[in-house]
């Protein structure tokens, strides 16, 4: 199948506004296996619109507009949409009695120009806005499947979730299937080199390397009768992948790595307290995001200052004055006093240089993590501002994780852990 995806607005053709549906849409296509050949941004004009559509319908099988469904004069998609298609505009009743419901649970006005979100194109399905006013359309035409979707991301993603891709799943024989291998501490280009014999032999499963905000994911991607079958295709090369990047890959199918830290924790009823100097509480609220964390958080303490590490951690001053507070000495003191004080069996430590200010000994990105238990104390330097020398909280986001990638790693290869 063959889709398209046209975003509607001027605002988008200027700039003013981002326009992440096209990527979000995509992405979720791929996932049933329908591939975005085209994309496309048109602004508020009716005859650019027009021709653009009709020239989708011709080279596509699916359509997904998204904007201009709103009730001012500009919002034209569904009256061009029916010009094109030579269909009649329906008023549909039970959408503006729920237009009439939301606007007299918010004591608002009511105006004429609302009952135009109340039609829609004939022979099509309305799709229920549960966040707005703006319902979408599901129409099947003898040339192509057209849906339109409302604009706002807020508005547009439920919809989709909730009413399209149960559509698009049954107009599918196969089931598709994909698990997703989360990676940090490698880049998508040396993982794209590794696996490119493997990326550019498979159609079922494909392999499609992604960067996220922590790093990389993996997604295996396969299609058969059943899930059960789908599954056999994607396993061997899960498994296959996981062991040849074992030393970056923290989970799979979970995308939060401090819920993966939560979730072992929790496992192994174990208890972290950690002491942030550059990341400034960032780790602490990381972890504290997650549902559960209160049964395995035990105690989290910033120390900005040099003073602060002094009196709070009992981090020896004359070693801060002989080799900084951003050394491998101090952060191993700062994590095997956080575990003391909080009588944890991990004690996490972190100090770093975030930037934008440097000297030529600490350079901006320079950072040192640790991990300390009772019987050791592990601790690591990190070169972050190779990449982001510009991008402080950049460093502060890979700081934290790779700290908790560090903790996942000594949990999982603890042998007294692991054999009990």
């Amino acid at each position: 199948m063959i889709a398209e995806i046209i975003n509607v607005g001027t605002e988008l053709l200027l700039g003013d506004i981002i326009n992440t549906n096209a990527a979000y849409l995509s992405r979720e296509l791929k996932e049933l296996g329908i591939f975005c050949y085209y994309q496309s941004v048109v602004g508020d004009n009716v005859e650019r619109f027009k021709e653009l559509l009709r020239s989708s319908i011709q080279r596509s099988d699916l359509v997904i507009i998204t904007g201009g469904l709103g009730p001012t004069y500009d919002d034209m998609t569904k009256e061009s949409v029916a010009q094109v298609l030579g269909k009649e505009m329906v008023f549909h009743p039970e959408t503006y009695e729920r237009i009439k419901d939301i606007f007299r649970q918010s004591k608002r006005e009511l105006t004429e120009n609302n009952k135009k979100q109340a039609y829609r194109i004939e022979g099509s399905e309305v799709l229920i806005n549960h966040q707005g006013t703006a319902p979408g359309l599901f129409l099947e035409d003898e040339q192509c499947t057209i849906i339109l979707l409302p604009g706002p991301p807020n508005e547009l993603r439920p919809m989709f979730e909730k009413y399209v891709i149960p559509k698009l799943k049954e107009s599918s024989d196969l089931t598709l299937v994909s698990k997703n291998i989360y990676m940090t501490g490698i880049g998508e280009s040396q993982v794209e080199d590794i696996l490119n014999k493997e990326m550019s032999q498979g159609t079922n499963p494909t392999i499609a390397p992604y960067a996220f905000i922590d790093g990389l994911v993996v997604r295996v991607t396969a299609s058969a009768q059943t899930e059960r079958a789908a599954l056999e295709l994607i396993n061997p090369i899960e498994d296959k992948i996981v062991k040849r990047f074992r030393n970056y890959v923290y989970s799979v199918d979970v995308p939060l790595i401090e819920e993966v830290v939560v979730d072992l924790l929790r496992g192994f009823n174990l208890k972290v307290s950690v002491a942030e100097s550059c990341t400034g509480g960032l780790l602490a609220q990381r972890i504290t995001s997650i549902p559960g964390s209160s049964s395995v958080f035990d105690l989290g303490v910033v120390t900005y200052s040099n003073q602060q590490k002094i009196d709070l951690l009992n981090v020896d001053s004359e070693l801060i004055k002989e080799v900084g507070a951003v050394s491998e000495e101090v952060v191993r003191e700062m994590a095997t006093n956080v575990q003391i004080l909080g009588q944890a069996d991990y004690g996490l430590a972190i100090s770093g240089v975030a930037g934008p200010d440097s000297s030529e000994q600490k350079p901006v990105g320079l950072v040192y993590i640790g991990v300390a238990t009772k019987d050791e104390v592990v601790v690591k330097k990190l070169e972050l501002g190779r990449g982001y020398h510009n991008d402080r909280q950049r460093i502060r986001q890979l700081s934290s994780t790779y700290l908790m990638k560090l903790l996942i790693d000594l949990i999982s290869s603890d042998s007294k852990l692991n054999n009990n």
